[in-house]
């Protein structure tokens, strides 16, 4: 397993480059980017909740922690409509902690199988 916490040396600013995607497209059989957003109408009874979902690798680049985005749900993918940058976030102290995942010994309950 190569080294990935190079992707995330500095969490308050986050992006993955046409390089690194490629590279991981190489070695990875599916390449995702997930997002979190809070906020009103994403819990069923249209109260405040929080959602993790899928986003395009440029809306990815473009959200960081800390930002406040508009965003529109279609086909269980976020699309970026704005991003306001919050300046309190690129001060704070953030740690990354990257770790690998038998995704297949985690999910067997579910009928992962071993490629």
């Amino acid at each position: 397993m190569r080294e990935y916490s190079r992707l995330a040396s500095n969490p308050a600013e986050i992006t993955v480059s046409v390089d690194v995607h490629d590279e991981l497209e190489r070695e990875f059989e599916t390449v995702e980017y997930v997002v979190g957003f809070c906020g009103d109408e994403f819990d069923s009874d249209d109260d405040f909740g929080c959602r993790n979902t899928g986003i395009s690798r440029a809306d990815f680049n473009a959200v960081q922690f800390g930002n406040r985005a508009e965003v529109r749900i279609d086909d269980e993918t976020f699309h970026l409509e704005d991003v306001k940058d919050d300046e309190g976030a690129s001060g704070r102290e953030w740690v990354a902690d990257i770790n690998d995942v038998d995704w297949t010994e985690r999910h067997a309950e579910k009928g992962a199988k071993h490629h």
